[in-house]
């Protein structure tokens, strides 16, 4: 990157962290005072079953050992009894409207996830200014990335993971299916953005004709798209079936652009970005995947007590802010694609 880039970068990240640390402890700060003054916050939301991922739902109730939680001494092993949850671990009460999050190291490490929103907002701010200079688009024509040409790209990124930070954290705030429906969406908007994008680059390279109608076709796909995710958020389905829904789309983001970095040599691009993204998003995957089998374990022992979720936050919200550098970076080759097109000649 050059400079001018590292300095729109250190901004974007500098604007970032102060903006997730003063949510945070505000976030904190309401929270403390709900549970303080035992204010109903969720009131009137639909309480989801405990979530076996979650495992910090067990305790994040300050009021979870109380057996006035208890329906009349009635203990129930995980399931629902007039819109109390009871942990199917410890059958103890996790969740309850007189708290502002519920689930609350989750809810702070999904405030994260505003780095892989404001950062791109701060991009397409950059680029829309060097766009609308004719001068300067002119003398950068050819050092231009394919997506500084577009800067409208880099502000729906910035609108749709904006709304799945919102998503995520209330999801995990009020741990209610409304949350879950939420972060759902915008989960798989965000992640079906970034594979449509990785598909149209990566298969419309520059030697093509990209044609208003390749354009319009691609813009088609991702709105279908969107329509049948939102349709699977809303029918309710199983927390593992959208777990499987996830993992399958984030694997099919990594493996069309390693397929792209190797296979494509019209574009290019700072690779290590990508791979730093790799790396991060499948430790993130290994501690989602080992929170609910610890959780289980450490339930026995009473130990942990927060769980691995959040860590999976913090890690796929690196990863996805890493993508997005990546996919900023890549650039077309001018040079080869010259010179293929002079061989195609002659």
């Amino acid at each position: 990157m050059e400079t001018k880039t590292y300095i729109r970068l250190n901004i974007g990240i500098l604007i970032s962290t102060i903006t997730v640390v003063l949510l945070i402890i505000t976030s904190g700060i309401i929270d403390n005072q709900v549970r303080k003054n035992n204010t109903p916050i969720w009131k009137g939301v639909s309480p989801r079953i405990p979530d076996p991922k979650h495992c910090e739902v067990f305790v994040s109730d300050t009021k979870s050992n109380s057996t006035s939680y208890i329906n009349n001494g009635t203990i129930v092993n995980g399931t629902i009894v007039n819109g109390t949850i009871y942990s199917p671990f410890n059958n103890t009460v996790i969740n309850n409207t007189e708290a502002f999050l519920i689930e609350r190291y989750n809810s702070y490490s999904s405030i994260i996830f505003l780095y892989s929103s404001i950062i791109p907002l701060f991009f397409f701010t950059f680029d829309l200014k060097q766009r609308c200079n004719r001068k300067k688009r002119e003398e950068t024509k050819y050092d231009m990335s394919i997506m500084a040409r577009y800067p409208i790209y880099s502000f729906i990124i910035f609108l749709i993971s904006m709304g799945w930070s919102i998503g995520t954290f209330t999801n995990h705030a009020c741990s209610c299916k409304e949350g879950l429906i939420a972060d759902n969406i915008g989960q798989w908007l965000v992640l079906g953005l970034y594979l449509f994008y990785s598909l149209f680059i990566f298969t419309n390279n520059y030697t093509k004709s990209r044609t208003i109608l390749t354009y319009i076709v691609w813009i088609i796909l991702y709105v279908i798209y969107s329509i049948v995710v939102i349709i699977l958020a809303l029918a309710n389905i199983s927390i593992l079936a959208s777990n499987i829904i996830t993992l399958v789309m984030i694997l099919a983001i990594i493996i069309t652009n390693i397929i792209g970095i190797f296979k494509n040599s019209y574009i290019t691009g700072n690779k290590k970005l990508f791979w730093a993204s790799f790396v991060i998003s499948i430790i993130g995957i290994v501690f989602g995947i080992l929170d609910y089998p610890l959780c289980r374990v450490g339930s026995s022992i009473n130990f942990p007590k927060v769980g691995l979720h959040f860590i999976y936050h913090i890690m796929e919200a690196i990863a996805i802010t890493l993508l997005y550098l990546f996919h900023w970076s890549l650039i077309e080759d001018f040079d080869y694609i010259k010179s293929i097109l002079e061989e195609n000649m002659a």
